[in-house]
């Protein structure tokens, strides 16, 4: 291994890497927390400086960690700004893997190039800096005096690191791969889980409102930046009665999330669409009413809400707000009456 690639296995890059989850917001940390729990981080190697991996979305997103000057800088095919919850899922994989390495006694990672690199290799996210390996490019070719490599590869986040140097050579990659068991993804377990609650195989329109919850879901944390809007709304089939003739671009359930802090799954979300269907006096879907508990969300709602107002109350008590000044006073009459 050389100086560059045992760099990222330092107590120090352990500590970059640390301050790099850190920094972002909670939404994108809490979102990356819970891709790597969910085991979304799938193959993934070494590149000189840098660490890859593809992770499990929608599709699968390759993302690139790499440390430059004792600092990580990220860089993801999903489209979205440097520092996603992908390559939050990645750093945490990392963290993870370095804290089990770095205990007393432990040998310490020694991560190797891989032979041959995941098809999501051939559109890695690089950094200018950086240049991709021999191999990871239809149109690149060694130089006829370079040999290919053949070295081990690292083991996955749940795999024991040896305990002893004497230990025979490391194993395959594959084998890694096949000694991890694949968790289901969201939509997968949830058709299990809905079967076993409603005892019975789920019928057409049982997975397309499951579809349609998850790609809502997507759509508000990938695109929207934790909002939803009416056009989403009737997009993935969830327009009700009472948001006939709201325009597209109006943002729906203001004030009930904090868009920094969205719901974190698709089934967190569906108890915020379960209380609109409530509130215009409907009925749930019964793929969606097993997992429906509007109890807990109502009371979430009505704090926020009451803390919204409160704020725009005192903004309009400073002077600030250019109203008039009996409607600063019955707004504030009217919030001190409810």
């Amino acid at each position: 291994m050389d100086e560059v690639t045992k760099a990222l296995c330092t107590p120090e890059a352990r500590k970059s890497l640390e301050r790099f989850v850190n920094s972002a917001d909670p939404g994108t940390t809490r979102l990356g927390w819970q891709y790597f729990k969910e085991g979304r981080v799938r193959e993934y190697w070494v590149d000189g400086s840098s660490l890859c991996a593809e992770i499990r979305d929608l599709k699968l997103q390759a993302t690139r960690l790499t440390l430059d000057q004792g600092k990580w800088i990220a860089s993801c095919d999903c489209g979205l700004p440097p520092g996603c919850k992908h390559a939050h899922a990645l750093a945490n994989f990392w963290i993870d893997i370095l804290d089990k390495a770095l205990r007393p006694g432990a040998t310490p990672p020694s991560p190797k190039l891989r032979p041959s690199a995941p098809t999501a290799a051939r559109h890695m996210p690089t950094p200018r800096t950086m240049e991709l390996p021999f191999g990871s490019s239809k149109d690149s070719a060694p130089p006829k005096s370079a040999k290919p490599e053949t070295k081990p590869v690292l083991p996955a986040a749940s795999s024991h690191i040896p305990a002893s140097p004497s230990a025979s050579a490391s194993p395959s990659f594959s084998s890694f791969r096949n000694a991890t068991p694949r968790v289901p993804t969201w939509l997968e377990q949830a058709h299990r889980d809905a079967e076993a609650a409603l005892k019975r195989p789920l019928n057409s329109v049982d997975r397309k409102h499951l579809d349609q919850l998850q790609e809502l879901h997507a759509q508000v944390t990938q695109k929207r930046y934790g909002r939803v809007f009416y056009g989403d709304l009737r997009r993935f089939g969830f327009e009700l009665p009472g948001f006939s003739g709201r325009p597209d671009n109006d943002q729906a359930f203001a004030g009930w999330w904090d868009p920094q802090q969205p719901p974190l799954n698709p089934w967190d979300l569906w108890q915020f669409l379960a209380l609109a269907f409530e509130d215009q006096g409907l009925k749930w879907p019964a793929v969606f009413a097993w997992k429906t508990d509007t109890s807990k969300v109502r009371p979430v709602i009505d704090a926020l809400v009451a803390e919204t107002e409160l704020r725009q109350w005192q903004h309009d008590l400073t002077g600030n707000s250019g109203l008039p000044a009996h409607k600063i006073y019955c707004h504030g009459l009217r919030l001190k009456l409810t």
